[in-house]
């Protein structure tokens, strides 16, 4: 993991990486799938990147382990810039939302709680877990509830 020297502050990368955002809207989209994995409370969301896309992600409402299993992203979040080489494993707060540029093909996995330890489709997951915009209330609010959803 190598730091990147960020030159904004973070309310300055936060409205950055949402205007990123809504620029890539503005052109053609890749598909990413998604794979799911579930097992005795545990979430994990796998996606495999292709070297050269542009990527933003949703927010998150909880913290998160996030392991980097093949290839290299630059990452930047309202925390700075990283750039990531497999394998790495790293721990993102809630409120994380991220630009990414995939230097390397990339296999990134996202582990997360599921005290329910139900099986729910990709978007009913995604809805639990992130929100879209920096003002919803649930990211507020789940923030302040997640000592529910960990045991």
């Amino acid at each position: 993991m190598d730091e990147l020297t960020p030159t904004y502050h973070s309310e300055d990368l936060r409205e950055r990486i949402m205007a990123f955002e809504e620029e890539l809207l503005r052109h053609p989209q890749i598909e990413i799938p998604v794979k799911q994995y579930f097992c005795n409370g545990v979430y994990l969301r796998r996606v495999d990147m292709p070297a050269g896309a542009l990527v933003t992600g949703r927010i998150h409402k909880f913290p998160c382990l996030n392991i980097i299993m093949k290839g290299a992203v630059e990452v930047v979040t309202d925390q700075g810039a990283v750039l990531y080489r497999a394998p790495v494993i790293f721990e993102s707060p809630a409120g994380a939302k991220r630009a990414l540029r995939v230097i390397e093909d990339c296999t990134w996995v996202t582990a997360h709680p599921n005290p329910e330890n139900k099986r729910r489709p990709a978007h009913e997951m995604m809805e639990r877990l992130t929100c879209a915009s920096f003002d919803d209330p649930a990211l507020m609010a789940d923030s302040m509830m997640e000592e529910e959803l960990l045991p």
